[in-house]
């Protein structure tokens, strides 16, 4: 497995207690060295407190990219499951390869 730098994962909210960003940072770091996801090149955390309509257990939502996803402006978001009492990785689920969305970047202020 390649040595990953940590100018690869981008934090794309500011997480303010400084526990839950380690956890997070964490299980991003778990997730993108699984055999299905070290393949990737960039990692965004998109979003760390999440719930969706689709998806109603709690997780966490990268936004992982090859170089050549970041060359045709797509990726694939990934929801990562963990154990909320010890904190620890659980599972993750990685979606099919879509175009990039405004809504996957925030809104600079």
């Amino acid at each position: 497995m390649s040595t990953r730098t940590l100018t690869s994962i981008k934090f794309l909210q500011r997480i303010r207690q400084k526990d839950y960003r380690n956890l997070v940072w964490r299980l991003a770091q778990d997730v993108w060295a699984t055999p299905d996801c070290e393949h990737f090149t960039d990692v965004l955390i998109k979003n760390p407190f999440h719930t969706s309509h689709a998806d109603n257990r709690p997780h966490i939502t990268l936004r992982m990219k090859t170089p050549a996803q970041l060359a045709s402006q797509s990726g694939q978001t990934v929801h990562v499951y963990y154990n909320e009492a010890t904190q620890q990785y659980d599972a993750f689920r990685l979606y099919s390869e879509r175009k990039d969305d405004a809504k996957d970047e925030p809104v600079e202020e």
